[in-house]
């Protein structure tokens, strides 16, 4: 039941927010405390655990795949905060000057570094 909560909780669910402020619960994964703190907007906790943002942009870093970046916005809007969500990774330039690509072919055709002819 507490992970139902949890998991609601993280989507904003108001009832679910609201359950897991006033019973405490907490995840069960040390990775999963920052984004319910910011969340479930307990700020006075979550500034104590990470002062600086760091952590949490660190965590949303590796683990992206399992929150919602509105989420967080929502959040962030609604407290006077900044976005935690980090910032996308560079994709790779697809410029063809950017990347060099060589081709080589081996010498000696006539059978010299194959051990045959074609």
């Amino acid at each position: 039941m507490r992970r139902a909560v949890l998991a609601r909780a993280v989507k904003l669910r108001p009832e679910a927010v609201a359950a897991v402020v006033d019973a405490g619960y907490l995840p069960d994964e040390d990775q999963e405390l920052l984004p319910l703190l910011f969340l479930t907007e307990q700020f006075e906790r979550y500034d104590r655990e990470d002062p600086n943002g760091t952590r949490l942009r660190a965590v949303l870093a590796e683990k992206r795949h399992r929150y919602e970046h509105e989420h967080f916005l929502t959040v962030a809007e609604r407290a006077g905060r900044p976005d935690p969500w980090p910032p996308e990774e560079p994709s790779p330039s697809r410029d063809r000057t950017s990347t060099r690509h060589v081709t080589t072919w081996p010498t000696g055709f006539g059978g010299d570094s194959f051990g045959g002819h074609f």
